[in-house]
């Protein structure tokens, strides 16, 4: 009887200890499928970086602002502010900085009351490898005309500050600024 009730106690252990190195095994698993899960939700928030770029284009005849996403994944335009001395003017687009400030400002444009443009506003989706004419200035050869190209080209380089605040599809947010180097990330999913 005596050796029945060790086989018993030590089944019964054995059985214990196997049940307890089972639920090990399970945390473990379940643990290693939480970090895989994360590393592929880590890349694809890494497979999907819109990079917004902002710059000027040109020739002899006409003078263009572009913006332009040349990274991985489409941008969302959450705002387009222009910051003109010291005002900030929220959600305008180009245009309507070329026609609120510039034609006010500059008397080379008083008599212009449009320019070319594409609009980009709040909710403008910029596909991947995609560049926008924002703005777009043609005109003659003549002295006029190569004083307002040098001259929009001025506005648009020195005195107004173009800032685009946009998204990833995943909520991810960036700001560029026309003086700046390189989009700055000022919103992260862990935000």
């Amino acid at each position: 009887m005596k050796s029945k009730l060790n086989f018993t106690k030590a089944s019964t252990i054995l059985a214990l200890v196997a049940s307890l190195g089972s639920l090990y095994i399970v945390y473990y698993q379940t643990n290693l499928m939480g970090k895989q899960f994360e590393l592929q939700r880590q890349q694809q928030y890494t497979s999907v970086f819109p990079y917004i770029s902002l710059a000027n284009t040109g020739n002899q005849k006409r003078y263009g602002y572009l913006i332009s996403n040349t990274g991985i994944g489409p941008a969302l335009i959450d705002e387009i502010n222009i910051h003109y001395k010291d005002s900030v003017y929220k959600n305008h687009d180009l245009r309507a900085a070329f026609v609120n400030i510039i034609t006010k400002e500059d008397s080379l444009f008083s008599s212009y009351k449009d320019i070319g443009h594409s609009t980009v506003r709040t909710g403008t989706l910029i596909p991947a490898d995609k560049i926008i004419e924002a703005i777009t200035f043609s005109s003659e050869l003549d002295k006029i005309g190569v004083e307002r190209r040098r001259a929009l080209r001025g506005w648009f380089n020195r005195k107004l500050v173009i800032e685009v605040i946009y998204s990833s599809i995943y909520g991810e947010q960036w700001r560029v600024t026309s003086v700046s180097t390189a989009p700055e990330k000022i919103k992260s999913l862990t935000d």
